[in-house]
């Protein structure tokens, strides 16, 4: 799901969305009380996303405008995000990273 919140930038969540019935339970991670996954640090201020090659991860990029400024690796099934980039500490809404792009196929990095 994305969302616009005006000139805060553009917001990203994970939706489980089962037409069947209840979510499948994955190490307690999705229930039906449950199925909305936002998390600052990937979902604000979205500048790119895109499914990995196999369909089973999100590939997210942030700006350091409004979001964490980093590079993000999720997967829903697991609901667990990992920062792919920058390389190091970890970056935050406080605390950005120097911000990236998904353009197409190509992840843009910072121009220095």
């Amino acid at each position: 799901m994305l969302f616009c919140e005006d000139s805060l930038g553009t917001y990203l969540a994970v939706v489980y969305i089962d037409p069947i019935g209840a979510p499948a339970t994955q190490n307690g991670r999705w229930n039906l009380n449950d199925r909305f996954w936002h998390d600052a640090v990937w979902g604000s201020d979205v500048t790119g996303f895109k499914w990995s090659k196999d369909g089973t991860h999100l590939l997210v990029s942030t700006s350091p405008i409004y979001g964490s400024g980093g590079f993000f690796e999720l997967e829903p099934q697991t609901r667990t995000a990992r920062q792919r980039l920058p390389k190091g500490a970890a970056v935050s809404i406080d605390n950005p990273g120097p911000g990236y792009n998904i353009s197409g196929s190509v992840l843009e990095e910072p121009k220095q």
